[in-house]
């Protein structure tokens, strides 16, 4: 049973992402080239005493995004013969969300930079290559 739910959850999660990267596609569309500012906005979490709220919307835009600059960037480069970073197959979309949103708040001068550079730069760092090409 545990496994069933485990793999519902999952298909929840995949569901989630896609429609928040259609979301995420659209505000591009409207305004612009997302910088690293719009991505901070939408990764943030306001923690108030013992709870902690969450705009689901833009937590959503957030994962989207983050999760298709990954993909994107990793599929093109892998492509190429090229490596521009390796993520592990396991880890989770909210560690890639925490580490994305760590450098984000560490660096606020960089924050009017594309976000899709900062993300590929971020996960570079994270997540060196370990084989050469």
């Amino acid at each position: 049973m545990g496994e069933m739910t485990s793999v519902a959850c999952k298909v929840a999660l995949i569901v989630s992402v896609l429609g928040s990267t259609l979301f995420a596609s659209a505000a591009m569309a409207d305004n612009g080239p997302v910088t690293g500012k719009n991505l901070l906005e939408w990764c943030e979490i306001t923690v108030e005493a013992d709870s902690v709220s969450v705009d689901l919307m833009e937590f959503g835009r957030c994962g989207g995004y983050v999760l298709g600059v990954a993909d994107a960037y990793e599929t093109a480069t892998n492509a190429k013969g090229e490596c521009a970073f390796e993520i592990d197959r396991g880890e989770s979309v909210h560690k890639l969300i925490a580490v994305s949103l760590k450098a984000l708040r560490e660096h606020p001068d960089a924050l009017d930079q594309p976000a899709d550079h900062l993300i590929t730069s971020v996960l570079a760092k994270a997540y060196p290559c370990k084989k050469s090409n």
